[in-house]
């Protein structure tokens, strides 16, 4: 691993127990798959899992999202140098020897949950979306869910999904 960051609401100084732990992290070329396999081992042996989907960012990144029975989740998201990911502000720093994520940095706005495409990982992800919405809704942010609710509902409908009747 060449560096790691958190990005998202901790970053921001609003996380909470809802929060999920968004982690970037940078590994060498060729090692994504190595270096996430390496996090799976240890995000997965203290608590139970109840989802985890994997995917990937294009040839050089991977990420994997876990839900735990608690209802915590972790993202995690594994680039290879030279990869597609440029770095927003917030973010914190957990381990960058080499002062990586300074030199990946670019202006902008960080990714908002309004701007969430729906049904993006089709069934696989669909659980970690219906959890990202008990969180929003658990937190008060019922505008946010039911508004993503119906940007997932149509989603689904142009998917393919027909209600039954």
């Amino acid at each position: 691993m060449q560096a790691l960051v958190l990005v998202g609401s901790y970053a921001a100084g609003r996380g909470n127990r809802l929060s999920d732990l968004d982690l970037i992290a940078w590994a060498s070329p060729g090692a994504a798959s190595t270096l996430m396999a390496q996090a799976r081992h240890i995000l997965t042996a203290a608590e139970p899992v109840l989802d985890r989907f994997d995917g990937q960012h294009g040839e050089h990144g991977r990420f994997s999202k876990w839900v735990y029975l608690d209802f915590s989740s972790v993202e995690l998201h594994v680039f290879e140098l030279g990869g597609p990911l440029l770095l927003k502000r917030p973010y914190l720093v957990v381990w960058d020897p080499q002062q990586l994520a300074r030199t990946l940095e670019i202006a902008g706005p960080p990714v908002r949950h309004e701007d969430f495409q729906a049904y993006e990982y089709g069934d696989e992800g669909l659980v970690w979306e219906l959890v990202d919405c008990i969180k929003w809704l658990k937190r008060g942010e019922t505008r946010l869910a039911k508004d993503y609710l119906l940007k997932l509902s149509a989603a689904l409908r142009a998917s393919g999904h027909r209600h039954p009747g």
